[in-house]
């Protein structure tokens, strides 16, 4: 897991422009921007969990964290594999409203597959979803 512990952007200091985008555990894809280069996370794959929301997003880009309640996991597997598990489970798990859900994704086994295997799934669920996204 990635630490956001003092990297955090407060939804007041969020900009309608600038060189990062803000990405938070809203639905919304990005939301907004900011200037601050110390709170930049830019590993080469990220997978966002909101713990207040269950929303899940697959982050290949540098972008700073929004505000409480975003969990930053660092894939050790194929990181869109790990995204389709978290998304997956994250439909799975208990819905408590606001409260908080990541212990509850804790507790979720996601299949060891090799690497090959794990490509293959997610060829197939990227074949998926981009049919379901022109179908809408």
């Amino acid at each position: 897991m990635v630490s956001t512990t003092g990297k955090e952007v407060k939804t007041k200091d969020v900009l309608t422009e600038g060189i990062y985008p803000v990405i938070s555990q809203s639905k919304n894809e990005i939301d907004g921007y900011s200037n601050n280069i110390e709170f930049v996370i830019s590993e080469p794959e990220i997978i966002l969990f909101g713990d207040h929301t269950r929303v899940v997003k697959y982050i290949t880009k540098p972008f700073i964290a929004g505000a409480d309640g975003t969990k930053i996991l660092n894939p050790v597997c194929n990181g869109k594999y790990l995204f389709y598990a978290c998304l997956f489970a994250s439909k799975e798990i208990e819905n408590r409203g606001y409260g908080r859900h990541f212990a509850l994704l804790k507790n979720i086994e996601i299949p060891e597959y090799s690497s090959e295997m794990q490509l293959k799934i997610v060829k197939m669920l990227d074949r998926e979803f981009n049919l379901l996204n022109r179908i809408q």
